[in-house]
């Protein structure tokens, strides 16, 4: 029986995407019914690759296992959420937060990142309710707190299926 896991370990960004990519077509060209385990241990990174990640596990036709270990934070929840079956670890921390900008612009520039950064929330919060059954204000109140849970605080949001 071959190996089909692939590691999520890092920083979210375009660079891992594309080898999660790529990583994704070879398992599932060999076998489009077989499970895909996917280990994650991340502190976050950048949000449209987040929603990259999230699409492309959405999309995938195989049945996708995600365990998260160590620690599973910012842009790394949403993947997290994303999986067919959400596993983990006792020992595991998961850490949501608001989008923090980092605006340098001249006024009408920041007015349009402003907005792009709050429809980015908004869309992010949706998924979040989406996976979850959470309601969006929750998760709202939640990334606004700067929020850190436990395994089995994430089994309570049903943010994931199962410690392990």
């Amino acid at each position: 029986m071959s190996l089909r896991q692939i590691n999520i370990i890092g920083s979210i960004d375009w660079e891992s995407f594309k080898e999660f990519n790529e990583q994704m077509n070879m398992l599932e060209s060999s076998s489009s019914t077989k499970k895909i385990n996917i280990h994650l241990a991340s502190d976050g990174g950048e949000v449209h690759p987040a929603l990259a990640f999230s699409s492309r596990i959405r999309l995938s036709p195989c049945d996708i296992i995600i365990t998260a270990m160590g620690n599973v934070a910012s842009a790394a929840t949403l993947i997290l959420a994303t999986g067919d079956v959400r596993l983990m670890a006792k020992e595991c921390w998961v850490m949501v937060h608001e989008d923090s900008g980092g605006i340098e612009e001249d006024l009408s520039s920041r007015t349009k990142t402003l907005r792009q950064d709050q429809a980015l929330d908004d869309q992010w919060n949706c998924l979040m309710e989406q996976y979850t059954g959470v309601p969006v204000a929750e998760w709202v109140r939640l990334n606004r707190a700067t929020s850190y849970f436990t395994a089995e605080e994430c089994l309570e949001l049903n943010l994931i299926d199962k410690v392990i």
